[in-house]
């Protein structure tokens, strides 16, 4: 009886580990994506429309925010956002004329 209670338990944990595996696969891309959505929406917001960081921040998802670094450049009129550890970063800039856009 143990043995199979001892396999359910092996292939329960197999089919977790092979769920948590695929659900995670795409993590790097999701946060690169969110990072961009990030800085280019608080450069626009900042730059474009001359708001304050306070103002921009209410624009996103705050579960999204809050994983997020994001740091304003007044000198080069750029935002960089990144995931947790600085992980992902993506970086906007805002040129006269043209507004924001991602840089890399």
């Amino acid at each position: 009886m143990w043995k199979w209670v001892l396999g359910l338990v092996l292939v329960a944990a197999l089919v977790a580990a092979g769920w948590v595996g695929w659900t995670w696969r795409d993590l790097p891309g999701t946060m690169r994506i969110g990072a961009g959505y990030i800085a280019k929406g608080t450069c626009s917001c900042l730059f474009v429309s001359e708001l304050q960081p306070a103002q921009c921040a209410r624009d996103f998802p705050p579960d999204l925010y809050a994983l997020m670094t994001v740091s304003i450049s007044q000198e080069t009129q750029s935002v960089r956002a990144s995931g947790p550890f600085d992980l992902w970063p993506a970086t906007a800039r805002f040129e006269q004329d043209h507004g924001c856009a991602l840089i890399d």
